[in-house]
C-alpha cells in the first residue's frame, strides 16, 4: 500500500482510508491510482462508487451505467483495445451504437 500510494503520489493515508474505511475517494484519487495502476479512471470510478448513482430512470430495467461502462472497459481490454485520447462526438457514439442494434425510441402520443 505504501508503494502504491508512493507511485500514485497520494497520501498513504487518503489510500488507506479509500480501501479500508469506506469513503469515496475524489475524482482526482482515482486519476492518480489510475494512472499507477495502468488503468483508465472511469474503470476506477465505476468501482469506487458502484450503487452509488441516483436517478436512474424507473424503465432502466435492471441495467445500470456502471455495469455498462464496466463491460465496455472489459471488452475493450479482451479485444486489445487503449481507451481513445479524445472523447468520440456524439454522432460516432450514436451509429456505433445503432451498428450495435440500438434503435430509436417509439414515442407514444396518448397523453
Amino acid at each position: 500500500m505504501n508503494r502504491l500510494a508512493e507511485l500514485a503520489g497520494i497520501p498513504q493515508p487518503r489510500l488507506r482510508g479509500a480501501c479500508f474505511k469506506g469513503t469515496c475517494p475524489t475524482p482526482e484519487t482515482l486519476r492518480k491510482l489510475a494512472k499507477a495502476i495502468g488503468k483508465h479512471h472511469l474503470e476506477l470510478y465505476t468501482l469506487a462508487y458502484e450503487g452509488r448513482v441516483d436517478g436512474l430512470a424507473d424503465n432502466a430495467d435492471d441495467i445500470s451505467l456502471d455495469l455498462l461502462i464496466r463491460e465496455l472497459f472489459e471488452t475493450a481490454r479482451e479485444l486489445g483495445l487503449a481507451v481513445p485520447k479524445v472523447r468520440p462526438s456524439k454522432a460516432k457514439i450514436r451509429k456505433a451504437l445503432l451498428e450495435l442494434g440500438f434503435r430509436a425510441e417509439s414515442v407514444d402520443d396518448d397523453t
